[in-house]
């Protein structure tokens, strides 16, 4: 019974995405993991259960358990659908296997995506985010064109990535890069050889590598001719 009110109340959050105007954060556990944790801001009605909340395990299989998986997916797919580069920093919390999966995504399908390869620990990486206001000047002209962040960053470094994101107020789409996408990248962007950061990638709407290193931000120049051009020749 306590688990029926508990799925009842998250699921009227999760159909709200927010509670006065501070959003809702949902971290969906991995693999075999069932249990939900609700981050955010949460008052007047909703505050008795805010404790509650937080924490909870659902029978997995369970009719609570489906409402709540759809009500999620609807949720992401109202927050992302029409979203741009606005300001906001979204995290992607699927699990991300290729490049050719980012271009799915609700709110990225059918655009291109300049892709910042990075890590928390990258030195280099973190001097070119001086440059992020002329690079959202840059992709800012472009209303197909989305700016997604990939950090190389493993599990264990995951507190310093998002702190980095908060710290240099990286507005974005941000991911995490598992084995699977490294993998992926690696082949597909190194040709097998040794990553090395920061990279800035162009990605098709249909997931198709349009560029593989573009100049960085600091040839903000350079970087937007490039753009240019490679948009040209897909006939953007």
């Amino acid at each position: 019974m306590r688990t029926s009110i508990f799925a009842a109340c998250l699921a009227l959050l999760l159909a709200a995405g927010t509670c006065k105007g501070q959003p809702a954060r949902i971290f969906l556990a991995a693999e075999k993991e069932t249990t939900i944790k609700l981050f955010g801001t949460v008052d007047g009605a909703f505050q008795p259960f805010h404790h509650a909340l937080r924490e909870f395990t659902l029978t997995p299989g369970s009719e609570s358990a489906a409402i709540i998986a759809s009500l999620e997916r609807q949720r992401k797919g109202r927050a992302t659908e029409h979203a741009r580069d606005d300001g906001e920093i979204r995290y992607v919390t699927d699990e991300i296997e290729t490049l050719a999966e980012i271009v799915s995504l609700p709110g990225l399908c059918g655009r291109y995506c300049l892709i910042d390869l990075w890590a928390s620990w990258c030195i280099p990486c973190r001097q070119q985010f001086r440059f992020t206001e002329q690079l959202h000047e840059i992709t800012a002209r472009y209303d197909n064109l989305q700016l997604v962040y990939i950090s190389i960053d493993k599990p264990e470094t995951a507190d310093r990535w998002t702190k980095a994101v908060e710290k240099h107020a990286l507005a974005g789409w941000h991911i995490r890069a598992g084995q699977s996408l490294l993998e992926d990248i690696t082949q597909k962007v190194y040709q097998n050889r040794n990553i090395t950061i920061p990279r800035y990638i162009l990605l098709a709407p249909s997931g198709e590598i349009v560029c593989p290193d573009l100049p960085r931000p600091n040839r903000y120049e350079a970087l937007a001719a490039a753009l240019a051009s490679c948009l040209e020749e897909e006939g953007q």
